[in-house]
């Protein structure tokens, strides 16, 4: 496997990430954080649903439910950036021009995820969802919660 070497000026991203985000608008960049981190911004999400997440029949009577069938979570945690995901720290920075353009040390994330737990449509789709372990798979056919910026 060969090491991406950082674009000129840039402390993450390659120029290949970087051309791709001058052309299309946004950028992916793997790595970021590790999944003992999202564990734990994500420990407690059933709870803060007050759904059970072995009864689909409780997945839409819980606290902040929506008409479209997301839960809009308030935020329980914060954390800086820069201490949590340095790489999607200084990514960030990279598109910006350096840190002093963009962002300041106090640049933080918080734990207010949008969760969709799906529809009994989606669970129809070809794959159909994963068995109930509880787990955020980022699938986006799955009942259960796609948690995009929590996925190491």
């Amino acid at each position: 496997m060969t090491e991406e070497v950082p674009a000129p000026g840039c402390k993450v991203l390659t120029q290949e990430q970087v051309d791709h985000f001058i052309n299309r608008g946004y950028v992916i960049v793997h790595d970021c954080f590790t999944q003992a981190h999202a564990d734990w911004m994500m420990k407690d999400v059933w709870t803060r649903m007050d759904v059970d997440p072995n009864d689909k029949s409780t997945w839409t009577k819980g606290k902040f439910h929506t008409k479209n069938g997301r839960y809009h979570l308030p935020a329980h945690r914060v954390v800086k950036i820069n201490d949590f995901a340095p790489k999607a720290y200084w990514a960030m920075c990279d598109l910006a021009g350096g840190e002093d353009k963009y962002v300041d040390e106090t640049f933080r994330w918080y734990d207010n995820p949008i969760v969709s737990l799906g529809t009994d449509e989606e669970e129809s789709l070809p794959g159909g969802p994963p068995p109930p372990d509880g787990t955020f798979s980022g699938c986006p056919r799955s009942r259960y919660a796609c948690c995009s910026y929590l996925q190491p």
